[in-house]
């Protein structure tokens, strides 16, 4: 499936739509979420709404918003998926220092693990789909072609 993530973009592959879903699974409210990550509730409905730009600093903010009582790597891997979300919408702020290795070791770690899972999901996928468990619907396929 291709993705579109620029501001306004395909709705399923969205930052908004990964933040909805996740919050919806996570049985929080807005402005649950917004306190929970030191952002401003107007900010989440815009980001939800595809109708801003995070950055880095709010993809990190809205990780431990999510997992407050998560473990660092689990924050760093859901971090690294909301940045995959956001794609080239990310806003990275400038003139931040370079973390400390630990982090960056940290980092690897989770990007590697979600690569796995990701992987992992993909090839399952796949052999639904070969045994016919699953249907690719006209509307995406139209839009993979596209």
């Amino acid at each position: 499936m291709s993705t579109h993530n620029e501001v306004g973009g395909n709705r399923t592959s969205s930052f908004g739509w990964e933040l909805i879903s996740r919050r919806v699974a996570s049985r929080l409210s807005q402005s649950t979420l917004a306190e929970a990550a030191g952002v401003s509730l107007p900010w989440l409905v815009k980001l939800e709404q595809d109708r801003g730009r995070p950055s880095d600093e709010v993809c990190r903010r809205l990780a431990h918003g999510f997992l407050p009582n998560g473990s660092p790597l689990e924050r760093a891997m859901l971090d690294l998926r909301l940045r995959r979300a956001a794609g080239q919408s990310l806003v990275t702020l400038s003139g931040q220092r370079r973390p400390p290795e630990r982090v960056l070791r940290l980092y690897a770690r989770a990007a590697q693990l979600l690569d796995e899972r990701d992987a992992r999901s993909r090839a399952a996928v796949r052999q639904r789909m070969a045994r016919g468990e699953l249907a690719v619907h006209h509307d995406v396929a139209s839009r993979q072609a596209g």
